[in-house]
């Protein structure tokens, strides 16, 4: 048996795909658990602030080539190693396997990359089950322009959800400012409610758009679910609110 044939076959996928991912969890994590099966890969996460929670799912049809393994199987990685070994690769695919605590990366261009794989004792979280009160669908592009801005102006922002639209406005920041979306720009399901939350991490969710549209779901003074789906793949971040303090 040659030493090809004893590794591990984990996948092969595009690496622009696998690297905006990469990309999006080095904002949060050093570490994580990448749990895959032939249903495709899953990150669940919390970042070490215990602020913010990171759900990745890769679907299977996002993959060129899948292992066949039906037992989900855990490899804990060191993302900035990952990150590294894919970004001068991003036009080809790659093909992924394991062996000897080892992860060997073989790209279409015919290089040859491989990082270690590291030990987390910790067992992988789960999403929690939570209840929103409004629900809205917002053009992703539009949103980052928005966030962008109250970013450089606050450290917290509030998302305020209207019968006539969606107002988001900064709260104690360098600048007031506000902006409000009417509804031939958004859609909303549910009731009235406002919420204040970080722009530390919402500038974080912004660095890699991943569909057309995002969606927001809150409640008065409750976590924001942040989602963008496409496809096969979906991107949630969980996000505590802002606790109100006295000046």
């Amino acid at each position: 048996m040659t030493e090809q044939e004893q590794k591990e076959f984990l996948f092969k996928i595009d690496v622009k795909t696998l690297l905006d991912v990469t990309r999006t969890l080095k904002e949060f994590l050093k570490e994580a658990r990448f749990n895959l099966n032939n249903e495709g890969l899953r990150i669940t996460e919390l970042e070490p602030a215990n602020v913010c929670l990171i759900d990745i799912e890769l679907k299977k049809y996002l993959f060129i080539q899948l292992t066949e393994q039906q037992e989900v199987k855990t490899y804990g990685i060191n993302i900035n190693w990952l990150y590294d070994a894919l970004k001068e690769n991003k036009k080809e695919n790659v093909e992924i396997t394991a062996q000897n605590n080892k992860l060997f990366l073989r790209f279409d261009n015919g290089i040859n990359s491989e990082i270690s794989l590291i030990e987390l004792e910790q067992e992988s979280k789960k999403m929690p089950e939570l209840e929103f009160k409004t629900k809205i669908e917002i053009n992703s592009k539009r949103l980052n322009e928005v966030l962008k801005h109250f970013c450089s102006n606050s450290e917290s922002i509030i998302f305020n959800s209207l019968s006539d639209g969606f107002k988001v406005y900064s709260d104690k920041g360098f600048n007031d400012s506000e902006v409000k979306f009417n509804l031939d720009e958004v859609l909303i399901s549910g009731e009235e409610v406002k919420s204040k939350y970080s722009t530390e991490y919402l500038k974080k969710f912004i660095k890699v758009i991943f569909s057309d549209k995002t969606f927001l779901e809150f409640d008065t003074g409750t976590p924001l679910k942040f989602e963008q789906v496409t496809g096969s793949l979906r991107v949630t971040y969980i996000l505590a609110p802002r606790v109100e303090t006295e000046d």
